[in-house]
């Protein structure tokens, strides 16, 4: 897992980079999303199990020079109109 959470880092920072002031979306399985949100929250990905990520659920999160920030995580709910 922690090579997929490298993998899964380095591909959304360099994105991130390619694509300054965009939005990108990433898609993936739950895991490696979890193994990223992780990472991004400074958590040990031994902690991994502690949150949940359901299937076609919804995160966000703000890729900026001073680091990342998340403003959701495992949304499952329709957004409004």
């Amino acid at each position: 897992m922690i090579e997929c959470q490298t993998r899964m880092v380095r591909s959304v920072q360099r994105l991130a980079q390619e694509h300054p002031e965009e939005t990108i979306a990433v898609v993936s399985h739950g895991d490696p999303i979890r193994s990223l949100l992780s990472y991004f929250l400074g958590a040990p990905i031994d902690l991994l199990q502690r949150f949940e990520i359901n299937p076609a659920s919804i995160s966000i999160v703000q890729v900026a020079s001073w680091g990342p920030r998340i403003l959701c995580m495992n949304r499952t709910e329709a957004w409004p109109e």
